[in-house]
């Protein structure tokens, strides 16, 4: 959902990471938005990548739901938790602008990559309707709170990007600094 930049470089990592991916589904209000989408991204997937006619179409039946829309503060939400099937993943990089109420409260696990900046986008105004997270990924990642406990369960993933940044990041200057032999190793 979203043809702009965030929504090409989420296909590109879901792509790379899951290779078994046969089918994007894809949606934007500006429909020639999403034929350049698949024009432009088609060649760098080995998944077929297809319009969507709708919202509900792009949603029902997905395993990952990525949305990258606008962020207003005042969003007019048009996903509802019934159209997320048992067992999929939502990931609102848009600061869940187009998720309704009941999608947020319902699914069964919602992590964030940082609960300080989540908080801190909340007092500017976002993320009313949407509860406070269960985990944070850094959390699930180490152990410390379970990930997704049953197949079934819906789970959604509000990452709002800072904290993953700086982990990519940190992973490319650690390894520039492994391959140059520098740099001074930590006991942690």
């Amino acid at each position: 959902m979203g043809c702009g930049v965030q929504g090409r470089s989420n296909l590109l990592a879901m792509a790379c990471r899951y290779p078994q991916v046969r089918v994007c589904r894809v949606w934007d209000p500006n429909p020639a938005a999403v034929e350049a989408y698949i024009r432009d991204m088609s060649p760098k997937v080995s998944c077929a990548v297809k319009a969507a006619a709708d919202p509900e179409n792009a949603v029902r039946g997905a395993d990952v739901i990525v949305t990258a829309g606008p962020s207003p503060r005042d969003p007019e939400p048009y996903i509802p938790l019934e159209w997320l099937k048992p067992g999929a993943m939502a990931a609102p990089v848009d600061y869940n602008g187009a998720w309704c109420e009941d999608a947020l409260h319902g699914v069964d696990r919602l992590i964030t990559d940082d609960h300080a900046q989540m908080d801190y986008y909340r007092q500017k105004g976002f993320f009313r309707n949407t509860p406070l997270p269960y985990a944070d990924l850094g959390e699930v990642v180490a152990g410390l709170k379970p990930g997704r406990e049953r197949e079934a369960e819906r789970t959604m993933s509000i990452c709002l990007g800072i904290a993953v940044d700086d982990c990519v990041t940190a992973h490319l200057l650690h390894g520039l600094a492994r391959e140059r032999g520098i740099g001074v190793e930590l006991a942690l």
